[in-house]
Order: structure tokens, then C-alpha cells, then sequence
């Protein structure tokens, strides 16, 4: 059909389109030069083009035509692709019915069931490009709710990590296929759903945390254990050049070489010497966090009353991280004088918006000046001051 109101050529007046057939978009541009913003789209994000005949200069083509012929002869942001899109939006552009438009975020991969066809999610959003429905129509309602349960999901506050233990977190074997429930899956696939879709203190996280952890879940061999790996150095192994951070991230989790066997002592024993290195003992060092000193605490060390600042410097300059006068020394005064501190914006991807003003302790003050006080008064986590901070954290918190 002819776009409403007038002729494509009409609008396209900056456009010299000679011999123009069904199938051919090649064109000649009076005087355009590349700038380059990139093809122009004649739909909108979320649009796709529709299958549908038109009149282009008074030659019967399609929307996919003029699409193509658009997306490879002018650019973004040109007269030319602005007439086109303002000519032929409407009529050769629609909004696609969107999986999740009522809230959660697609999970592409996930199964799903439509008439008694199982597929991926992402399949199916194909099949609805493919078949043209659009958003906000009765076929778009039938599709979203046979599927939207299954392919859409409000991601977990605290994700269910089917490997942890009671020491830590252990490491999926992604690629071993178990049988559950009545279906088959990698282990990696069980591990994915249940990241993304499930508290970690839920039921379904804690009954597959039990009935599957043995058969998924290992405990990886680490090459330098407490110390650290030199990334920037690579060794030969078995006459291949290697990475000293591939052993952890490939080598050992490929092949499935578990923590406290003979296979590993061979790599440790082999490598570990030019791949591993210490650090300086941090008294509040606890696995992979840094806890605050309280600086003026006094504790017993050495036969005298001493302070943890001076005994955390002491360590410092004394002694690495796997040295037994420091080790001994977290095991033994670590509660003493150390202490997590409570963060005003302690929620993943906040920071502080320092100009800020908020009500704290009931007065009015800078989001800057709350957080000296945190500081100053070594507030902890779990005292009083930083359980109540939520009022504060919601004036002066925001997310990057």
C-alpha cells in the first residue's frame, strides 16, 4: 500500500533513486558524504520490519526492501533516513510482543512449553519476530502467559550457590550431567537457574544444595593455595607454554583435578615455586576480605599490653601472610581487634552521593559528615548506629 499522505519519492527528496527493481537497493545520494554514525534502522528498538507491500516511486516493493535499501545506502541521523522513517515507520514498523513486559528479566536459555512444542526461550521470542505479533494483542496476552513464568524472573537479593559449604564456596563441575526430577541436565545448567533465580535461604535452594551438591560440586585444586598467583608470569608444561593463572582457571577446572590429590601435589609441587608468591601480613586479613584494625585496643602480645595498631604494624613489616607468627596471630587476637565496618552504602553497585543531605541521629547533616561519623566512631556492623542507617542509605545511596 502507498504511505499515508504522499509518495515515498515525495518525502525522500534528497534522494536521486534511478532503475529501482524488487530485489535491487543500490542508490545514488546528491551529495552525502560518511560521517559515520552507522546504518540507518528504519524501525525503532523493540520494532521489527513488517513483511508488507508498498509503492516506492511508484514501483510495488516491501517493507523489507525499503529496510535494506535504508540500512545500506544511508546513515543515522541523514535527511535521508529521517524522511524514510518519518514516510514509512508507521506502516512498515511494529512493536513486538515482548516475553517479559510484564516485569523480570528474560532468561533466553530457559525451557519453555507452547502447544506441546518444548524450546528455549530464545527460540520462541524468534518465533514471534518470525510471526509478526505484536505487543499488546490477544495472540501477544496467550503467548506471555503460557510462557512468561517460565522464560521471566525477578532476580534473587542474596543468589542461591548450590557449592556452598560451611568453609566457603566449592566449584560446579559445569559439564557432568545429572538426572533430576525426571529431567537431564549439566550440572552448569542446575547451577545457572538456581544463581539466577533463587534465594539462597529458599527451600528449593536448600533441598538441591543436598540432593545434588555431591554430584556437582568439588573442591578445585589451587595452585598457590593462601598465596598468591603471579599472573604476568607463564611457565612450560608439558611443552606448552602456560599462564601461571591458567592452571587455576583452565587446566584444574577443565579437567575436574580436585583439592588434596596426588595429581595436584604434582602441579603444586612442579610450578608452585615459580608461580607463587606471599604478601605482608594484614592482622585483619580474613580469606578474601580486609577487615578495619581498631587501633586502640589494647591486647596481650609478646608479654606486654600493646595496641592492635602497633601489633598490626609490627606484622606488617615482620612477617608474610603464611608465616606462623602471623597466622597465629589472627587466630588468637582477630576478634580483639578487628572489626567489620558498617557501610553506608553496603549494597552491591551503590556509592555515596557525597552532596547529599539526610537526617541522621536526628539532626540534619551532609552524607559526607555521616560517613566521617561511621568512620570515627568505629561503628560496626550489627551495632545499633549502622542497623538503623537504612533511612540514611535511601538519602544518600545511589547505584552505578
Amino acid at each position: 500500500k502507498e504511505a499515508e499522505g504522499t509518495s515515498v519519492a515525495d518525502e525522500l527528496s534528497d534522494v536521486s533513486v534511478e532503475n529501482f527493481l524488487q530485489g535491487d537497493t543500490t542508490v545514488e545520494q546528491e551529495s552525502s558524504s560518511a560521517t559515520g554514525a552507522g546504518p540507518c534502522n528504519l524501525c525503532k528498538a523493540g520494532e521489527i520490519s513488517l513483511d508488507t507491500d508498498i509503492l516506492f516511486n511508484g514501483v510495488e516493493t516491501s517493507c523489507p526492501e525499503i529496510y535494506k535499501f535504508l540500512s545500506t545506502q544511508t546513515e543515522a541521523g541523514s535527511d535521508e533516513c529521517n524522511a524514510g522513517k518519518e514516510a514509512l515507520q508507521s506502516t512498515c514498523c511494529m512493536k513486538k510482543c515482548d516475553l517479559c513486559s510484564g516485569g523480570g528479566l528474560p532468561d533466553w536459555y530457559a525451557m519453555v512449553n507452547v502447544n506441546d512444542n518444548t524450546m528455549t526461550c530464545l527460540e520462541l521470542d524468534g518465533i514471534i519476530v518470525e510471526s509478526q505479533i505484536e505487543s499488546g494483542s490477544a495472540q501477544c496476552s496467550e503467548v506471555i502467559n503460557a510462557a512468561a513464568p517460565s522464560c521471566c524472573y525477578e532476580p534473587p537479593t542474596t543468589p542461591c550457590n548450590m557449592c556452598k559449604t560451611a568453609n566457603g564456596f566449592g566449584d560446579v563441575m559445569t559439564s557432568v550431567t545429572v538426572e533430576y526430577g525426571g529431567t537431564t541436565a549439566t550440572c552448569g545448567q542446575i547451577f545457572n537457574t538456581l544463581f539466577s533465580r533463587e534465594e539462597h535461604e529458599s527451600e528449593t535452594c536448600s533441598i538441591l544444595r543436598q540432593d545434588l551438591a555431591s554430584q556437582c560440586c568439588y573442591s578445585k585444586c589451587s595452585l598457590c593455595g593462601d598465596l598468591q598467583v603471579n599472573a604476568a608470569l607463564s611457565v612450560m608444561h608439558d611443552e606448552t607454554r602456560l599462564g601461571c593463572s591458567e592452571f587455576d582457571s583452565y587446566i584444574f577446572a577443565s579437567n575436574f583435578i580436585t583439592e588434596d590429590t596426588d595429581e595436584c601435589s604434582q602441579f603444586q609441587q612442579e610450578h608452585g615455586g615459580s608461580c607463587c608468591y606471599d604478601v605482608q601480613c594484614n592482622l585483619c586479613a580474613r580469606g578474601n576480605d580486609i577487615w578495619t584494625t581498631k587501633e586502640d585496643a589494647i591486647v596481650p602480645y609478646g608479654g606486654s599490653d600493646v595496641t592492635c595498631g602497633e601489633v598490626a604494624n609490627f606484622l606488617y613489616q615482620k612477617a608474610m601472610s603464611q608465616d606462623n607468627v602471623c597466622i597465629a596471630a589472627q587466630e588468637n587476637i582477630f576478634n580483639n581487634c578487628c572489626f567489620k565496618q558498617c557501610e553506608m552504602c553496603g549494597e552491591a553497585g551503590a556509592t555515596i552521593n557525597w552532596a547529599a543531605n539526610t537526617i541522621f541521629k536526628g539532626q540534619a547533616m551532609s552524607c559526607t559528615d555521616v560517613y566521617w561519623s561511621l568512620m570515627s566512631d568505629a561503628i560496626e556492623v550489627g551495632h545499633p548506629t549502622c542497623s538503623a542507617i537504612g533511612q540514611v542509605a535511601g538519602d544518600c545511596c545511589y547505584q552505578i
